[in-house]
């Protein structure tokens, strides 16, 4: 959008009041120029018909018997009268290409156009086709170069009748995707963090076949990490052991003292 953005200001900067001014005093003088180079075809052409008609008056008054000087004369006859002809259809193309010279009321509307065009260009009935248009109207052609180390590229904007005006374009810099933890594993760390140190946590995450943002599996480490980052409170192990009897990890599963466990078992 920066380089349409870019190319439409320069197209609406050209068409503003003062710049249209400029264009038609760069106009008036182009046309001025034109009718200097047409008096010089004119010249030119004048100029190859009085050679033409010379060149027929020396063979005419040539003698008959002298061939020789004869044949030269018409030759040379010939050649005037081929430059003759490329002179009037130089004449005549230059006066094809000769620009309307502008009147008052055109001077007038293209005044009015360059201070409506921005209304006209930013109006919800202007339509990207419109747009489209009117850069065809006044652009031959946009040339794009990008330098991707200094994010920015040059528009060379080459107008119609050969002007070029160049741009630079500043590029935004392409954010970098967030790597995150996904929220469930998040929420299943924080429940497990009031219960179970972080080496054990890391366990339960990996049996679960979880990974890290990274795509790593767990360590004491990472979760340490991930708790920090979530503000999560490290497990504290009570100052004093509960009373009870003392079960080893074969016998734990048998009896009904199992209701009573303070923390839920290990998830699965």
């Amino acid at each position: 959008m920066q380089i349409d953005d870019a190319v439409a200001r320069a197209v609406l900067t050209a068409l503003a009041p003062a710049g249209l001014e400029a264009a038609l005093a760069a106009a008036e003088r182009l046309e001025a120029d034109r009718d200097d180079a047409l008096a010089q075809c004119r010249l030119a052409a004048e100029r190859a018909r009085y050679e033409a008609q010379r060149a027929e008056r020396r063979y005419r008054a040539v003698d008959a018997e002298n061939r020789l000087v004869a044949r030269g004369l018409e030759s040379e006859w010939e050649q005037r009268l081929r430059e003759l002809e490329q002179a009037k259809a130089g004449l005549a193309r230059r006066e094809r290409e000769r620009p309307r010279a502008l009147s008052a009321e055109d001077r007038c509307r293209l005044l009015a156009l360059g201070a409506d065009l921005q209304n006209v260009w930013e109006a919800s009935t202007t339509t990207a086709r419109d747009r489209k248009e009117l850069l065809r109207t006044l652009l031959e052609e946009v040339i794009v170069t990008v330098f991707k180390a200094q994010h920015r590229a040059r528009l060379t904007l080459r107008w119609r009748g050969g002007s070029l005006t160049d741009i630079d374009v500043d590029l935004p810099r392409q954010k970098l995707a967030i790597v995150r933890t996904d929220e469930d594993t998040i929420a299943l760390v924080r429940r497990l963090a009031a219960y179970y140190p972080d080496a054990v946590i890391a366990g339960i995450l990996n049996r679960q076949d979880r990974h890290t943002a990274y795509g790593h599996r767990f360590t004491a480490n990472h979760v340490s990490s991930l708790r920090r980052q979530w503000n999560i409170p490290r497990f504290e192990p009570p100052a004093t052991l509960p009373e009870g009897e003392l079960l080893t990890v074969q016998t734990s599963g048998r009896g009904p003292w199992n209701r009573h466990l303070d923390h839920p078992p290990l998830a699965q």
